[in-house]
C-alpha cells in the first residue's frame, strides 16, 4: 500500500500463470529478470458523512464527479440523484475534474419545498430570501416557493422579507427525512403594520391671506404601510387606536398607538380554518387625535372595499403599496356655556357665518344666523371677527343671556386635553376583545 494510492495487481496472477505456461523454477527465471506483479494507481477518497464508510477510487475509472457519485450511489444503494459530492465544503458539480488523492465527501439529500404564506389568507408572498444554516439559498418565486436540496439531517431555517423586518426571522428548527416525498414547510406572514401622518406641502411662495380671503384647509393624511421602504422621511406618529377581527375566534385584536413615534405592529390573524372569505385586514379600523384636528376616516373603509372588489390577501397589496385610511382635518373646537363640547372641520364650518348658523341650530336659537352668540377665542380672550377662521383654534360660545366667564371656567379641566395629546373616540367593540403589548420595535410581548 502507499498513501493515495490504490493497489491493483495483475490478473491473472503473471507468476502463476506463467508456472503453469512454461512449467519449471520460477526463482530460476526471477534471477534473470523481474516481474511486475500489479499497478498502484492514483486515487480519490471518498468519505460518506452520515455512516462514516470511506472507500478509494481509481481516479483513472473516475476521471469526474460523475462516475465516482455513481460508484458510490450504488454500493450505499441510495439514488445518485440524493447524493451530492463536497471537497473542502464547497458542492462538486457533475463535470468537475477529480484531483488525484484527494478526499471527497458523500451526503445524501432530499428535497423540501419552502413556502411564504400569509398568516391571515394563505395567499402567497413572493421575494422572501430563504437562508439555511445562516447561509442565504434563493428566494421564493411568484407562488411563494423555493425548492432546495438539503443534506439530511436537522438544520435552521429562517427567512427574510420587508414584511419582517430588516433582520431574518427568529430560525427555527427542520428535519430532512430521506423519503422520496419532498418535505413542505410553510412559514406564515403575518401582517407588521405601520401607520402615520403627512402633512401636505407648504407653498413658501403663497401670499399672505387678507382679512376677509378664504383660507385653504389643507387635511393631514393618515396612512397604512407594509413595506418600512414605502414610509417618506417626513411623517408624523399617531396616538390611537387599531383594531382588527381574528378570523381563528372572532376576538377583536387592538393595538394601542401612543410610542410617540412610529414602530410597527404585528396582527396575528391566522391561520384560520376554513380559509375565509374576504382577507381579514379588511376590518382593519384606526381611531387616532392630534390637537386641533378633527380625525375623518375614509368611507367605505378603504381595505374592506378593496378585499371585497378585489378578493386575495390585502397584506401583499400592502407590501407593493401604502394605502390612505382617513384624515386629520383642521378643526375648530367649541366650548359652550352649558358645559358641552364640540369639534367642527374648518373645511365645513371655517366661514364665520356658516359656523354662527350651524350653532344656533345646536342650541335652538330662534335666530338662525346666530348673529346674537358670543363667540371668543380661548388663547386670548378676543372676539371673533373676519370672514374666516385662519387655523385651528379653540372657541367659547355662549348665548347672550349666558356668561363667558363661566364658560371659559368649564373649559379648565379638558385644557391640558386640547393643548397636549389629544384624545380620540372610543370605539365600542363587540365581543371578546384582546389587547396585543408591543415593544419599541413592533414586537409581540404579550395578549390578554
Amino acid at each position: 500500500s502507499r498513501s493515495g494510492f490504490l493497489w491493483r495487481p495483475k490478473d491473472p496472477m503473471p507468476l502463476v500463470e506463467r508456472a503453469e505456461e512454461l512449467g519449471g523454477s520460477e526463482y530460476l527465471r526471477l534471477l534473470d529478470c523481474p516481474i511486475v506483479l500489479g499497478f498502484l494507481e492514483p486515487a480519490v477518497r471518498v468519505v460518506h458523512r452520515s455512516s462514516g464508510v470511506v472507500q478509494e477510487l481509481p481516479v483513472a475509472s473516475h476521471p469526474t464527479v460523475a462516475e465516482v457519485r455513481t460508484t458510490i450511489a450504488d454500493t450505499l444503494g441510495v439514488s445518485g440523484e440524493r447524493l451530492v459530492l463536497f471537497h473542502n465544503q464547497a458542492a462538486l458539480t457533475n463535470d468537475a475534474h477529480v484531483e488525484r488523492f484527494s478526499v471527497l465527501f458523500a451526503v445524501e439529500v432530499a428535497p423540501i419545498t419552502v413556502r411564504t404564506l400569509t398568516g391571515c389568507c394563505g395567499e402567497p408572498v413572493s421575494g422572501t430570501k430563504v437562508l439555511i444554516d445562516g447561509t442565504v439559498v434563493g428566494v421564493t418565486d411568484e407562488q411563494g416557493a423555493l425548492q432546495q436540496m438539503l443534506p439530511l439531517g436537522l438544520h435552521e431555517l429562517a427567512t427574510q422579507h420587508h414584511a419582517f423586518g430588516c433582520q431574518p426571522q427568529q430560525p427555527m428548527e427542520i428535519k430532512v427525512h430521506g423519503e422520496m416525498q419532498t418535505d413542505q414547510i410553510i412559514v406564515p406572514v403575518h401582517a407588521r403594520l405601520f401607520t402615520y401622518a403627512t402633512d401636505p406641502d407648504m407653498d413658501e411662495d403663497e401670499a399672505p391671506l387678507g382679512e376677509d380671503d378664504e383660507p385653504l384647509y389643507d387635511p393631514t393624511c393618515v396612512w397604512v404601510a407594509a413595506n418600512p421602504d414605502h414610509i417618506p422621511d417626513e411623517i408624523l406618529p399617531l396616538r390611537g387606536r387599531v383594531t382588527c377581527q381574528s378570523p381563528v375566534d372572532g376576538h377583536t385584536l387592538r393595538v394601542n398607538l401612543d410610542l410617540g413615534r412610529v414602530v410597527p405592529f404585528i396582527l396575528p390573524l391566522g391561520p384560520a380554518s376554513p380559509k375565509p372569505a374576504v382577507c381579514p385586514l379588511g376590518t382593519l379600523r384606526l381611531q387616532c387625535g392630534r390637537p386641533g384636528f378633527s380625525w375623518v376616516p375614509k368611507n367605505p373603509p378603504p381595505l374592506e372595499l378593496r378585499a371585497e372588489e378585489l378578493g386575495g390577501c390585502e397584506l401583499p397589496r400592502l407590501l407593493e403599496c401604502p394605502a390612505a385610511l382617513g384624515f386629520l382635518k383642521p378643526a375648530v373646537t367649541i366650548q359652550f356655556a352649558v358645559g358641552d363640547r364640540c369639534r367642527l372641520p374648518l373645511d365645513s364650518y371655517g366661514e364665520v357665518q356658516v359656523l354662527r348658523s350651524h350653532l344656533a341650530e345646536v342650541l335652538g336659537e330662534s335666530d338662525t344666523t346666530g348673529a346674537a352668540l358670543q363667540l371668543m377665542r380661548a388663547a386670548d380672550g378676543s372676539p371673533v371677527t373676519g370672514s374666516y377662521l385662519k387655523d385651528s383654534a379653540v372657541l367659547i360660545c355662549a348665548r347672550a343671556s349666558e356668561n363667558l366667564t363661566d364658560a371659559c371656567k368649564k373649559l379648565q379641566p379638558q385644557a391640558t386635553c386640547e393643548d397636549g395629546e389629544e384624545g380620540f373616540p372610543c370605539m365600542e367593540e363587540a365581543g371578546v376583545v384582546e389587547d396585543l403589548l408591543l415593544d419599541e420595535s413592533g414586537a409581540l410581548l404579550t395578549s390578554h
